[in-house]
C-alpha cells in the first residue's frame, strides 16, 4: 500500500509539470524554435488517441480475447500508413475553408448548414461526455486500488479523487485552452504539454512492460491464445480494426490535434512516418503486461487491473506508481483536448448561430505555412 500524502505529492508534481511545460509552449509561440520543433510535438500530440484505456482496457481485452496487438491501434497505423492522402486532403479542405471543428467539417458539405453542425454537436457531446466521466473514474479508481482505499468505504463529496482530477483539469483547459478567443487559433501551450504527456504514456509502459516481460511465458500464451483467436473470430478484430482508423477521423479531439492544430507542411509526413512506430511500441509493451498478468494473477484480480497490480505483486511498488502516473497523463490529456474540442463546438453551433471565421490575414499566414497543392 502506499499513502495517502505520497500519492497527492507525486500528483502534485505532476500537475506543476504540466503547466510548466504548458506555459513555456505559449512563449516559444510564433518563434523560430517553435516552428523547426512544431512537426515533432504535433506527432507527440497526436498520441492523445491512447487514454486510459491503454493503459487498463487493452490489457484485459488481450487476456480476454487472445489477441496479441489491439485492433484499435492497428487501425490507425493502417490509416497513416495507406490512408494518409485522405488526412491530407481533410487538412487541405480545412484550411482552405477555415473549419476549426468537426461540426464545421460536416456542415460545410452541406452549404454551412447550422443545424447540421448543431445535430453533430450534440450527438458529440452525448457520446463524450461519458467517456470523459469514465477518463476521470480510471484516475480515482487507480489511485484508490494503490492506497487500498476501499470502493465500499464511504466517502464525503471532498474526499472523493475524482473531484480534484476534474478541478485541475477544468483549470488547465481554461488557462491554455477555452481562453483563447479564436476557436481556431491555434494553441502551442496545449499542444506541448499533450506532447509532453504522450513522452510519459510511452516511458511509463515502457518501464511497467519491461518488468513484466521477466515473468511472461510466449509458450503458454500462444497455447492458449489459439483456441482463444478461434473463438473471436477475425471480423470482430477487423471490426475493431477499422473503427480505430475511423476514430483518427471522427473524434473531436483527434479532429482538433490533426486538422486543427496543423501547422506546417512538415508536420503529417513527419507523423506518417513515425506515428505508426509510437503506436507499435505501446502495443508491444502490453503484451508482456497481458502474459505476465495471466500468469501471476488470473483469477485473482480483473485482468484490467493487472498494469497496477502486477507491480504491487512483484514487490515494485514504484512501478505501480508508474504506472498510475502513466494513467493519469493518459486521461488529462484527452479530457483536456475533448473539452477544448467540445468548447468551441458547443460556442459555434449552440451559443452563437454564426460561424465563426479568421481574419484575411490569418487565413493567408495559414496559406504561406500550410501550401495548398
Amino acid at each position: 500500500m502506499i499513502s495517502h500524502g505520497v500519492m497527492a505529492l507525486l500528483a502534485l508534481v505532476w500537475v506543476l509539470a504540466l503547466f510548466a511545460v504548458a506555459l513555456i509552449g505559449d512563449r516559444l509561440a510564433g518563434t523560430p524554435r517553435w516552428l523547426r520543433w512544431h512537426p515533432w510535438v504535433y506527432l507527440l500530440a497526436l498520441g492523445v488517441f491512447c487514454t486510459t484505456w491503454t493503459f487498463f482496457g487493452s490489457v484485459g481485452q488481450m487476456a480476454s480475447t487472445g489477441w496479441w496487438f489491439p485492433p484499435t491501434y492497428l487501425g490507425a497505423i493502417f490509416l497513416f500508413v495507406f490512408g494518409w492522402r485522405v488526412l491530407h486532403k481533410l487538412i487541405r479542405l480545412a484550411k482552405e475553408q477555415n473549419l476549426s471543428s468537426l461540426a464545421d467539417l460536416l456542415a460545410a458539405r452541406y452549404g454551412r448548414s447550422h443545424a447540421v453542425a448543431a445535430l453533430v454537436t450534440l450527438i458529440a457531446l452525448i457520446g463524450i461526455i461519458p467517456y470523459i466521466a469514465l477518463q476521470l473514474k480510471a484516475v480515482a479508481f487507480s489511485y484508490d486500488l494503490l492506497t487500498r482505499t476501499g470502493a465500499s468505504v464511504p466517502v464525503s463529496w471532498w474526499q472523493d479523487t475524482a473531484l480534484y482530477v476534474t478541478v485541475v483539469m477544468a483549470l488547465f483547459t481554461v488557462f491554455f485552452g477555452a481562453r483563447h478567443t479564436a476557436s481556431s487559433e491555434q494553441q502551442p501551450g496545449l499542444m506541448l504539454a499533450i506532447a509532453f504527456e504522450s513522452i510519459l504514456k510511452l516511458l511509463a509502459l515502457a518501464a511497467v512492460g519491461i518488468l513484466a516481460w521477466q515473468h511472461a511465458d510466449m509458450r503458454d500464451w500462444f497455447v492458449r491464445s489459439v483456441p482463444l483467436r478461434a473463438d473471436n473470430s477475425m471480423l470482430a478484430y477487423t471490426v475493431q480494426a477499422m473503427l480505430g482508423g475511423f476514430a483518427m477521423l471522427c473524434l473531436p479531439r483527434q479532429f482538433h490535434v490533426t486538422v486543427v492544430e496543423h501547422s506546417t507542411s512538415r508536420d503529417l509526413p513527419l507523423a506518417r512516418r513515425w506515428y505508426p512506430l509510437y503506436l507499435i511500441l505501446l502495443g508491444m509493451f502490453l503484451l508482456p503486461l497481458t502474459l505476465a498478468g495471466e500468469a501471476m494473477l488470473r483469477g485473482t484480480v480483473a485482468p484490467d487491473t493487472y498494469v497496477l497490480n502486477l507491480p504491487m505483486a512483484l514487490n515494485q511498488p514504484s512501478f505501480a506508481v508508474l504506472a498510475f502516473i502513466g494513467g493519469l497523463a493518459a486521461a488529462t490529456s484527452m479530457v483536456i483536448v475533448a473539452s477544448v474540442a467540445l468548447s468551441t463546438m458547443v460556442s459555434h453551433t449552440i451559443v452563437s448561430v454564426q460561424p465563426s471565421h479568421l481574419s484575411t490575414t490569418r487565413a493567408r499566414q495559414h496559406h504561406r505555412i500550410f501550401p495548398m497543392r
